[in-house]
């Protein structure tokens, strides 16, 4: 079964600034590289459903009841400079109303400590009112329909 990606418009922004260097001051280059090179090896998994979710070393997580995790992994995670790395996430949905989409919510690093936990919990928080937003959508009546054709 293949699903297919989507954003909402912030996450694409995130996505790009990721390819940019420039979505963290905190990670490196070479950080920001590898983690747009796994995040996109796992964005390919997501799309074919075989993101693994069991064991030590799971690729995603379901978080808050309705958002999915997605965790791309440093090849090698040292410390640089006495610092650690930070851990990158994509947020995501499963819309039920388009059965085969990924809607892409938030993409943000989080600290590897007791603090990430904070971090994380105000990111998912931000992806759930992202999708609330992305599932209200602009309202159109029946007769602003009819005129657009």
């Amino acid at each position: 079964m293949a699903f297919d990606w989507d954003y909402v418009a912030e996450a694409r922004q995130e996505i790009n600034d990721l390819h940019a260097n420039a979505l963290d001051p905190a990670l490196t280059d070479a950080e920001h590289a590898e983690y747009a090179s796994q995040l996109q090896l796992l964005m390919l998994k997501a799309k074919t459903g075989t993101v693994g979710f069991v064991g030590r070393d799971a690729e995603g997580n379901v978080v808050g009841g309705t958002i999915v995790e997605l965790k791309p992994r440093l090849r090698q995670a040292r410390p640089a400079f006495g610092r650690k790395p930070r851990l990158l996430r994509l947020y995501l949905g499963e819309p039920a109303i388009h059965p085969r989409m990924l809607l892409a919510l938030r993409l943000a690093t989080k600290a590897d400590s007791e603090a990430g936990l904070r971090e994380q919990d105000a990111d998912i928080a931000t992806a759930k009112l992202r999708a609330e937003a992305w599932c209200s959508g602009p309202v159109v009546s029946a007769s602003q329909a009819a005129s657009a054709h």
